[in-house]
């Protein structure tokens, strides 16, 4: 094989490595909360509520959810967003009957949102008259992010929840999934793959010389 085809082929080699790593940034969808079972179910009143939390790492939305009570279809639609601690809404969707079931939320896809790390945010949805839980069993919070508090205000409309936080533990009402998101190195892949394929192309002129001269 030529020196000009071994680098084409190389250079194909390189160009494919790269699109793989820049594929490699993230890890499956996780949801932000999650528990075993809930304690208290109520719908008194019409609200936009959920809660505050922080970002430990640079996370990806991509999902927002809705709280099903019994686990057995929700019977409206719900609008479900993501604030930034400044009020201004970051992505928004809305869930419906017959989105798919995950624990104990239903959820709809959004487009891909990013989160820095270090910062406060705020996910809500609107109730309407659908129940929403607080304080549930085996509460537990995806390590990607910190839990902080409930937060509500009543209004028949998403809108940004002022008062809170009232309970240890909610209110859900919205959840929201993360996948972790990070910066592929195409040209370190490259380097790595241009490096060794020298070393072969070196190697293999070395060895055709040895055979000539003997």
């Amino acid at each position: 094989m030529t020196s000009v085809t071994f680098f084409k082929k190389l250079s194909i080699a390189t160009a494919g490595a790269v699109l793989i790593g820049m594929g490699m940034g993230g890890t499956a969808h996780a949801a932000a909360i999650n528990f075993d079972s809930p304690t208290i179910d109520s719908s008194n009143g019409e609200w936009s509520l959920g809660f505050k939390f922080s970002t430990n790492k640079q996370i990806a939305i991509n999902q927002l959810g809705f709280y099903d009570d019994e686990k057995n279809d929700l019977t409206q639609t719900h609008d479900v967003g993501i604030f930034n601690d400044a009020g201004q809404l970051l992505v928004s969707g809305t869930v419906k009957p017959g989105d798919p079931l995950d624990g104990w939320f239903r959820y709809t896809s959004v487009a891909k949102t990013i989160l820095d790390a270090g910062k406060t945010f705020i996910i809500a949805a609107a109730t309407g008259s659908e129940n929403y839980t607080w304080n549930p069993v085996g509460f537990t919070v995806d390590p990607a992010i910190n839990f902080i508090g409930d937060l509500f205000i009543g209004s028949p409309t998403l809108v940004f929840p002022l008062y809170g936080p009232s309970v240890e533990q909610g209110y859900f009402g919205p959840n929201f999934k993360t996948a972790a998101y990070s910066v592929p190195e195409p040209l370190t892949i490259g380097g790595t793959l241009v490096a060794g394929g020298l070393g072969l192309l070196i190697k293999r002129r070395k060895t055709a010389a040895q055979q000539t001269s003997a």
